[in-house]
């Protein structure tokens, strides 16, 4: 990863603009007033602003029924009690992303699009990104790509996992 002077990955910040400037400036085309264009635009924060806890929550749900005695510092319960409290917000977030998703007084069909079709494809570009990166590492890294695809909850099992405090500095010296 390449970082600017002020130590920004600036190709990050360059496909952030070209991806963030589209899905502003398309709404704002098929828009007939300001009101209606920032309806959208608060209809699109409130459908993906919930994206990250319901990804959240579905990792630890994920993580405590798999590796549940894996040492850590704070534990919710016991592990039918975190599965079950992660089970219930699972479902509350689901359910309030859904219900935000389908706002009144807007045709649905313009509301998946904006709203579902464009997480929905966002998320597949960022999957496919990923792919290709670890596709090229393989090629490039083969012991890397291991190292990035190995889960560090198994690691942690292992006695295998080094925190990232105890690993050293990973930037390269000037």
């Amino acid at each position: 990863m390449e970082l600017n002077e002020d130590g920004i990955p600036w190709r990050a910040a360059w496909l952030q603009f070209a991806i963030v400037v589209p899905i502003l400036v398309i709404p704002a085309l098929g828009s007939g007033n300001i009101n209606d264009l920032l309806g959208i635009v608060i209809n699109m924060t409130a459908a993906t602003a919930l994206l990250p806890p319901l990804l959240i929550l579905l990792a630890y749900f994920v993580l405590r029924r798999k590796y549940d005695n894996v040492a850590r510092e704070f534990r919710m319960g016991s592990k039918s009690f975190g599965l079950a409290v992660a089970s219930f917000l699972l479902v509350v977030f689901a359910f309030v992303f859904i219900a935000g998703t389908i706002p009144l007084g807007q045709e649905i069909w313009l509301t998946l699009v904006y709203n579902v079709g464009g997480v929905v494809v966002f998320l597949g570009l960022a999957i496919l990104w990923y792919e290709r990166y670890i596709k090229r590492l393989k090629v490039s890294d083969p012991k890397a790509a291991a190292d990035e695809l190995r889960p560090s909850a198994e690691q942690m099992l292992r006695g295998e996992y080094v925190p990232p405090a105890e690993q050293g500095d990973p930037t390269p010296a000037s």
